[in-house]
C-alpha cells in the first residue's frame, strides 16, 4: 500500500520577497513586409491584430486594405479598396478580430465588421460628436463577450458596442486627468474584460469593462517605464502587458499590475530593432506581433518567459492563495485562495519547469474559498517525488506557492 506523500508547503511570504523575478527580452523570431502597395507590402501601417491561432491582420492604411498572413507571414489574401462604400476604405487603420473570427475595421468616421476572409458584414457610424459617430477613429478593439471599444481620436473618447454596432456607453473627455485622454491612440482588452487606452502624453490607462478607472501607468520621457507616444499594447496569456514605445523605438514589457519589467529594441533596420513601432499583438501561444511602422514590416518575437514560481507583489490586487492541509497531507492537497471580483478562477499544479500537468477552472464569487487539487496528472496517475507549484489565476492575475514532495515508500 502506497504511503502519502510528505509535502512541505512554503509561506508565499518566505519565498517571494519584495522583489521581483526578472524576465529577459524575447528571441526574435522572423519579419515580414517591405514598403510597397504588393501583396504583403505596406505603406503607413499602423496596427495588427491577431487571431489565437496565430494569424495577423494589417491595416494597411494608405493602401486602402487590410491585409491577412499566416503566422510566418505568407500572405493569405487582402480586401478593400478606396472609396466610402461597404468594403472600401478611407484610410484604415485599426483591426480587431473577434471571438468567432469576424473582423473589424475603423476608418474615416465608421466601423465596418467582416468575415475572416473579407466579406463584409455590416457596418455602422458617421461624422460627428454624438454617441455611434466619430472624429476620426484610430483603433478597435472586441472583448472576450463579442463587445467592440472604438477609440473616437478626435473626440477624446471610447465607445462601447455591441457586435452588431448598438451604441452601449462611452467615456473620456480632453484633458490630462484620470479617465481623461490627451489624444486617445490605442485600445485594447484582455481576457478579465478590462481595457487599456494608450494616450498620446505617455501613459497607459486601465478601466472596466463599463469604463471605471482602474489605474495608470507611465510618464513621458526616455527612462524606463516612460514614452515617447506609446502604441497599443498587447496583453500576454499571463497578462503582462506589452506596450510598444513609439518615439523611443523600443518595446517595454509591464507586470500585470502596471510595474516596469524590461524593455528591447533600439532604432535601426536589424532584427529586433525599430523604426516607430505602433502596435503590438499576442496570439494564444504567447508569440508576439509588433507593426513596425516606419520600417514597413511586422516583426515576430516568441513568448516572453514569464516566471512560473515568482509572481510580483503588485500583480496580486486582492488574489490571496495558501495551503490550508496539514503535513503530511493526503493526496489531495486543499487549497485556500481568495478573489477580489467574481469570475473564471483556474488552478494549475505545475512541475518544476512551469509545464502544467493537471488544472481545474470555475466560475468563483468574490472572496474566500477552499478547493480540493488532486496531485495526479490529468490522466489519473501519481505525481512522483519533486518540486511542484500551484498556480491561481483570475481576474487577469496571478499567485503561485511551491510544493516540495519527499518521496513515497
Amino acid at each position: 500500500m502506497r504511503r502519502t506523500f510528505a509535502l512541505l508547503v512554503l509561506a508565499l511570504s518566505a519565498v517571494l520577497p519584495s522583489a521581483h523575478a526578472a524576465i529577459a527580452p524575447p528571441a526574435y523570431l522572423l519579419q515580414w513586409g517591405t514598403a510597397g502597395s504588393d501583396p504583403g507590402q505596406f505603406a503607413f501601417a499602423h496596427h495588427l491584430a491577431s487571431t489565437p491561432g496565430g494569424q495577423v491582420y494589417v491595416g494597411d492604411l494608405l493602401n486602402a486594405r487590410v491585409q491577412r498572413f499566416d503566422g510566418s507571414g505568407g500572405f493569405l489574401g487582402q480586401w478593400g479598396t478606396s472609396g466610402d462604400a461597404p468594403g472600401q476604405f478611407r484610410d484604415p487603420d485599426g483591426v480587431a478580430v473577434a471571438p468567432g473570427g469576424d473582423v473589424y475595421v475603423v476608418s474615416a468616421h465608421k466601423v465596418q465588421r467582416f468575415t475572416a476572409s473579407g466579406s463584409f458584414v455590416l457596418g455602422w457610424g458617421s461624422q460627428g460628436s454624438s454617441p455611434g459617430q466619430f472624429q476620426n477613429p484610430i483603433d478597435v478593439a472586441v472583448d472576450a463577450d463579442g463587445f467592440v471599444y472604438v477609440a473616437d481620436w478626435g473626440n477624446y473618447r471610447i465607445q462601447k458596442f455591441t457586435a452588431s454596432g448598438v451604441f452601449v456607453s462611452q467615456w473620456g473627455s480632453r484633458g490630462s486627468g484620470d479617465g481623461q485622454f490627451t489624444l486617445p491612440f490605442g485600445v485594447a482588452t484582455d481576457p478579465a474584460g478590462h481595457v487599456f487606452v494608450s494616450d498620446a502624453d505617455g501613459r497607459i490607462q486601465k478601466f472596466s469593462s463599463v469604463g471605471g478607472f482602474l489605474q495608470k501607468f507611465g510618464t513621458a520621457g526616455t527612462g524606463p517605464g516612460q514614452f515617447d507616444f506609446p502604441g497599443r499594447v498587447a496583453v500576454d496569456p499571463h497578462g503582462w502587458i506589452v506596450v510598444p514605445d513609439q518615439g523611443n523605438h523600443r518595446i517595454q514589457v509591464f507586470r500585470p499590475g502596471g510595474g516596469f519589467e524590461v524593455a528591447w529594441g533600439s532604432h535601426g533596420t536589424g532584427a529586433g530593432q525599430f523604426d516607430h513601432p505602433t502596435c503590438v499583438a499576442s496570439d494564444a501561444a504567447g508569440n508576439l506581433f509588433v507593426m513596425d511602422k516606419d520600417n514597413s514590416r511586422v516583426q515576430k518575437f516568441a513568448p516572453l518567459a514569464v516566471p512560473t514560481a515568482v509572481e510580483d507583489r503588485d500583480a496580486l490586487d486582492g488574489i490571496e492563495l495558501a495551503n490550508a492541509g496539514a503535513n503530511p497531507l493526503s493526496e489531495d492537497a486543499t487549497i485556500r485562495f481568495a478573489v477580489p471580483a467574481e469570475g473564471w478562477v483556474r488552478l494549475e499544479l505545475l512541475v518544476a519547469t512551469g509545464r502544467c500537468v493537471r488544472q481545474e477552472r470555475a466560475w468563483r464569487s468574490a472572496g474566500a474559498h477552499t478547493q480540493s487539487l488532486a496531485l495526479r496528472n490529468d490522466r489519473g496517475g501519481p505525481m512522483p517525488a519533486g518540486v511542484y507549484f500551484v498556480r491561481l489565476s483570475a481576474a487577469g492575475r496571478a499567485r503561485s506557492i511551491k510544493l516540495v514532495t519527499f518521496g513515497q515508500r
